[in-house]
């Protein structure tokens, strides 16, 4: 039954994010190889026929739980862009949104690489969203080859940054950098 939620009852619909917030919880824990439909299934004390009759496989709930993951990854990036502010505030705050939650995520599962890499559906969120990204941002600057260099450069930081402070006063200092050599030049 892989078609979403959107045709769902309220309360399917919640049985359904039960699911995969059990889904996500393993595939965090244990990794993709190492989470069952079994094991999901005792999570939220359901029967196996019961997870099935919402997913085809466990494929499918791991595409559904990095489906909401970049979903909810969009939206708060959305939303903080649109705060008030200056343009390199604005960027640097919703990049700190976006990227936060992949160093949180390579931070708090030891299965992180094997999470990134699995399937080509996360390739294909993170690449559709890296391009939303840039565009929003070439928008605000005007300057379509700054924008795709603060992006890159925030991947660069979130690779090598030692905690999540580090990271967020990198991010804000190279976007803030960044955004006065586009006023001056």
């Amino acid at each position: 039954m892989d078609g979403g939620d959107a045709t769902l009852s309220p309360v399917k619909r919640a049985r359904r994010e039960k699911i995969m917030d059990a889904a996500q919880s393993l595939f965090l824990t244990r990794g993709l190889r190492g989470t069952t439909v079994e094991g999901i299934a005792e999570t939220v004390g359901m029967s196996k026929v019961t997870i099935y009759s919402y997913f085809n496989d466990k494929d499918a709930i791991f595409a559904a739980v990095v489906a909401r993951f970049f979903n909810q990854m969009r939206e708060a990036f959305y939303s903080a862009i649109s705060q008030p502010g200056r343009p390199a505030e604005r960027i640097a705050r919703a990049l700190i949104v976006k990227q936060g939650a992949v160093y949180d995520l390579v931070r708090l599962s030891p299965f992180a690489e094997e999470l990134l890499a699995e399937g080509k559906s996360v390739g294909t969120h993170l690449a559709d969203l890296d391009v939303d990204v840039t565009l929003v941002i070439a928008d605000i600057l005007s300057d379509a080859d700054t924008a795709r260099v603060i992006l890159h450069s925030s991947l660069g930081i979130l690779e090598h940054a030692n905690s999540r402070a580090e990271f967020e006063d990198d991010l804000r200092r190279v976007v803030h950098t960044m955004c006065s050599g586009v006023r001056r030049a």
